[in-house]
């Protein structure tokens, strides 16, 4: 039986306080002194990047590429490259708010914007981008300074800067332009050289060669999916997206996923799920496209899944290993991990963190004495590797 660690509200507590007091100066410190600079040239990211229509080699000279076979250029703007002209707003800030982030951080720097601009609005914005908790993940997985990551849906750019520190080069993709950008200021203001920011939207059609990625990161973005693909049914959407997945990664070379549980115990409690309904997840979909209909007056497409059947779609991508873990607190700024295998050597992950209360301690070990604690954790860690 797998061993259970626990990470409690007094340790989350004490990172919030040493954050709120060191957080800006800590991480520009690690940005500046862990990332590689001037590690690699442009030349070979071509190697790498491909046209994402039809999957032909691109070149270029880094301010614009052309395929090879249908012709079609793309440019590189303020260091961004641009695979698309859309720019979604599914931040926390409208596109609006993000360009006056952007002003004040070109003008004043990037650690005086995130003080003065947002932290008044949205405060925990910053731990999404300074938490050093958000790469915990990378204890699960081998160590590889010399591999290629890929971080999709990146938003404000928190996991990609330190998959920098970890990896020769770093890949940012998002279909927010101005989050993008965000990242990209920090990028030019702390001279990192590793990570190359790309505007793109579609996850189903990436812009990688076959097997030429080592790490695949997507961190509270596979349940937003199906939203970019209405004319699509979610299990075609999911599929198509992880054998894309599938295509990309090196053998031998890892997906990560941060997602939560359709059948987490927040929403037998009567939790609001990300489509704004409560006890959305438990219900039949049918039933809750009903409702979303006719509250918001829009179609249920925000989908997370059970175990099993994560462990399905994963298995049909070709993806035959796959690791779950339980992360404690939560997926988006984990402490500590907790297998879901069945295999107690393998919790792998971090144990730093105080135990929370004894009625909580009960409750799980009697889940995971029942044989069902791994069916209504709340979030999931998913490793899935490519054989």
């Amino acid at each position: 039986m797998a061993s259970v660690s626990y990470a409690g509200a007094g340790a989350v507590d004490a990172v919030k306080c040493i954050s709120s007091r060191h957080r800006t100066r800590s991480v520009s410190s690690a940005v500046a002194s862990g990332v590689r600079t001037g590690v690699e040239p442009n030349n070979s990211i071509e190697s790498i990047l491909v046209c994402p229509v039809c999957k032909a080699s691109i070149a270029g000279d880094g301010s614009s590429y052309t395929c090879a076979k249908c012709e079609k250029s793309y440019f590189v703007q303020d260091g961004i490259l641009a695979l698309t002209s859309k720019s979604t707003a599914l931040g926390e800030f409208s596109n609006e708010e993000m360009r006056e982030l952007l002003r004040a951080a070109e003008d004043l720097g990037w650690q005086k914007a995130l003080a003065t601009h947002v932290k008044p609005k949205n405060p925990a914005v910053l731990d999404l981008i300074l938490d050093p908790r958000r790469s915990s993940f990378l204890d699960l997985l081998p160590y590889s300074a010399g591999g290629i990551a890929v971080d999709i849906g990146c938003g404000y750019g928190g996991i990609s800067l330190q998959l920098a520190r970890k990896y020769r080069r770093v890949f940012s993709l998002d279909s927010g332009l101005e989050r993008l950008g965000f990242l990209n200021v920090i990028r030019k203001q702390e001279n990192i050289d590793n990570i190359q920011a790309i505007h793109h939207e579609n996850a189903s059609s990436l812009p990688f060669a076959d097997d030429s990625v080592d790490l695949l990161v997507m961190v509270g973005v596979f349940e937003y999916l199906p939203l970019a693909f209405p004319e699509q049914s979610i299990r075609d959407v999911q599929h198509r997206v992880l054998s894309e997945l599938h295509r990309v990664l090196k053998t031998g070379g890892h997906l990560y996923i941060g997602t939560k549980n359709r059948f987490g115990w927040p929403y037998w409690k009567g939790s609001a799920d990300h489509n704004r309904l409560p006890f959305g997840p438990i219900l039949p979909r049918a039933l809750a496209g009903m409702l979303t209909r006719s509250l918001y007056n829009r179609p249920y497409r925000i989908i997370v899944d059970s175990l099993p059947a994560y462990r399905r779609l994963l298995r049909d991508a070709g993806f035959v290993d796959a690791r779950v873990y339980w992360p404690q607190p939560g997926y988006q700024f984990p402490q500590a991990f907790v297998p879901l295998n069945g295999d107690a050597h393998e919790d792998r992950g971090p144990t730093r963190g105080s135990s929370p209360g004894a009625l909580k301690r009960h409750a799980v070990a009697a889940l995971q004495a029942l044989g069902i604690l791994k069916y209504v954790v709340p979030h999931f860690s998913i490793v899935a590797r490519k054989t």
